[in-house]
């Protein structure tokens, strides 16, 4: 992992999440870049907007970030290697483009509220940011801090994963040591009986974990994703990973209503992947 991107609005979600790439990144010597988006101007009543509100609006974004930057040197050392951005405009569109400029290898961003369900889930911008990014997204809530992840439960409903997607599960696992929980959730028992002793498909997806310390598990429920949170409540895991394919129960849960979704409250961070075939 050589770069860190950290979209923030300097809320204290974005902060929370700030502080936990921080310290993410001195463990992994990445690079760590803090952006911020802002809203360019309108014209309003005919009086036009011009490039001093723009330039004041870059200046004030910049400062902000460095203002975050020093806490976090100050907090953490001056061994961080932080590189400050900003750009006007529409925040996901912003965010995916600097991840593909700055090439990095993972997004760090805050939630909103206390559960993965609240309002709007993760919120509109992260999990707009979740469905279209090409780079693994680290979602951190409010209040969580950073422990190193040495419990992985990666969990999927899927039949099908391809190996390309165990590629961040394996340099997670090997940067820290950890173990990874490989976990199926299904609806009915009757839909692991094709597979009564690994998950489905995974004797393709084997190799890329071979070489690490793994075990396969199954949860049950009418109520999936809490039965992924009572896997990592009961195994006192670190870190929970989901690939958010369109067919899968979080593809669902990421377009839904949320009136209509199942109450997802979790106490590790959230890793999502992208569906890479």
């Amino acid at each position: 992992m050589k770069t860190i991107l950290v979209p923030t609005d300097f809320s204290p979600a974005a902060n929370s999440a700030m502080r936990y790439a921080a310290q993410l990144a001195l463990r992994t010597r990445a690079k760590l870049i803090l952006y911020h988006s802002f809203m360019i101007p309108t014209a309003v009543a005919n009086i036009p907007t011009g490039a001093l509100a723009m330039d004041e609006l870059e200046q004030h974004s910049m400062h902000l970030l460095k203002t975050a930057e020093r806490k976090l040197i100050r907090k953490y050392g001056t061994g961080l290697n932080i590189v400050r951005k900003c750009g006007g405009g529409p925040a996901v569109d912003l965010i995916l483009e600097a991840a593909e400029k700055h090439k990095a290898d993972l997004i760090v961003m805050g939630l909103q509220g206390k559960s993965f369900l609240v309002g709007k889930l993760l919120g509109s911008i992260t999990t707009a940011v979740i469905r279209k990014s090409g780079v693994p997204v680290l979602s951190v809530g409010l209040y969580m801090r950073f422990r190193e992840p040495k419990k992985l439960v990666f969990a999927s409903d899927e039949r099908l994963v391809s190996p390309l997607v165990f590629r961040p599960v394996a340099e997670f696992a090997s940067l820290f040591d950890s173990h990874v929980y490989l976990l199926n959730v299904a609806l009915y028992p009757e839909e692991f009986l094709e597979a009564p002793h690994k998950l489905p498909a995974y004797s393709k997806l084997h190799a890329p974990l071979d070489k690490l310390d793994h075990s396969f598990h199954y949860e049950q429920g009418e109520d999936i994703p809490q039965a992924v949170n009572h896997f990592v409540r009961k195994t006192k895991s670190d870190l929970l990973i989901m690939v958010p394919h369109r067919h899968s129960f979080l593809g669902r849960l990421l377009n839904e209503p949320v009136t209509r979704q199942m109450a997802f409250k979790t106490k590790v961070p959230f890793l999502t992947l992208p569906d890479r075939h």
